[in-house]
């Protein structure tokens, strides 16, 4: 990466499942863990990379631009189809194929921004987010990148855009408290509750993950040198929340437990 940018791979406008309203979603590249059912695998490794989708291809029609532009000899046809070597193209840098790859057969996974790029991005799309919209960081792990991460937050702010996270919370917790000043709306994807399988599932321990979300319960508290008078108590049963939610309901209220959201 170049200083001062960052990677992402993916941005998606008019996003309603991903925070309250309308929203923008920064995928960015990178990401700690290794999860054996990941939606964004291509996300893991923070650096451009190629991508191949079969069913655009035109080999069958005679177009082999790919091949011939392909300086690894990482290309090649086998049984009427384009075949890639992996070993090669996982780790290649000049990525011509892509260039020579008119029907989008082939794509280039991640692209640098600058701050002032992804703001630019985003100040044309706040027209469309409504009053609770805004952007999402998501991923891969939006703290993999974490200098970034904490420039386009402050600039966020700044320009009074709200701003969400979808994060592992796998990130020293100094970073993570500090990032969390500038953050609107976090989830916080726990993996499994059970440590030697998180592990096994994941890669990592989820020790550090716990720790963080515990001290974003209480970090605003300690921040302005307040003691929190309900740190000891119980957070309330499902039953009781059920019950609760009963009561809204009956009154044709909207009530949501827990990931049982609108969005």
């Amino acid at each position: 990466m170049m200083e001062d940018k960052g990677l992402v791979f993916d941005i998606q406008s008019y996003s309603v499942h991903d925070g309250p309203d309308c929203r923008t979603t920064c995928f960015f590249s990178g990401c700690f863990l290794k999860c054996e059912w990941c939606a964004n695998p291509e996300s893991w490794d923070c650096n451009q990379k190629v991508m191949f989708a079969e069913g655009k291809c035109k080999v069958n029609q005679g177009c082999s631009r790919c091949i011939d532009t392909c300086s690894n000899n990482g290309i090649y046809i086998k049984d009427r189809k384009i075949e890639m070597n992996w070993n090669i193209c996982s780790d290649c840098k000049d990525l011509k194929c892509v260039e020579s790859c008119y029907n989008e057969a082939l794509k280039k996974c991640g692209k640098l921004y600058s701050v002032d790029d992804l703001l630019r991005i985003l100040n044309r799309d706040r027209q469309f987010w409504s009053r609770d919209g805004g952007v999402t960081f998501s991923g891969g792990e939006p703290f993999y990148q974490k200098d970034f991460l904490l420039k386009v937050l402050k600039r966020c702010k700044e320009s009074y855009i709200h701003t969400a996270i979808e994060t592992t919370a796998f990130v020293e917790t100094e970073t993570f408290l500090k990032a969390m000043e500038y953050i609107d709306f976090a989830f916080i994807d726990l993996k499994h509750m059970d440590r030697e399988k998180h592990k096994e599932k994941t890669g990592v321990y989820n020790d550090l993950i716990l720790k963080n979300i515990i001290a974003l319960k209480e970090s605003k508290w300690n921040q302005i040198g307040k003691s929190y008078k309900y740190k000891e108590y119980e957070a309330n049963s499902e039953e009781k929340l059920e019950e609760i939610q009963e009561i809204f309901l009956d009154k044709r209220i909207a009530c949501y437990i827990g990931s049982e959201t609108s969005f």
